[in-house]
């Protein structure tokens, strides 16, 4: 199941949490593998992917707090396949949600 099909908000709670579970699998494998930041970071905590069991488990990683966020130039936070070439890079003053 695809995170933009409507149907995930009407489904079966299981089925929306599995899907919710396996897209975050993705996305933090594709950190560790592709973000030089992230690949450090997940390295220090001895956390990966693969103990992601259901969406409770993501308290064990690490969190980026807005401080540090703030603190970080944008190209740290690009895939190594990007090269750190920002090609347009937007920002506001503060994190307004």
């Amino acid at each position: 199941m695809r995170l933009d099909d409507p149907s995930l908000d009407t489904c079966d709670p299981a089925d929306r949490d599995a899907a919710l579970v396996d897209a975050m699998r993705r996305q933090i494998a594709f950190m560790r593998e592709s973000v030089p930041f992230w690949t450090e970071r997940l390295r220090a905590t001895s956390v990966n992917e693969s103990q992601l069991g259901d969406l409770s488990d993501l308290g064990r990683f690490p969190i980026l707090e807005k401080t540090e966020l703030r603190s970080l130039p944008p190209n740290e936070l690009l895939p190594a396949s990007s090269s750190g070439q920002v090609e347009v890079c937007r920002w506001t003053s503060g994190t307004t949600g």
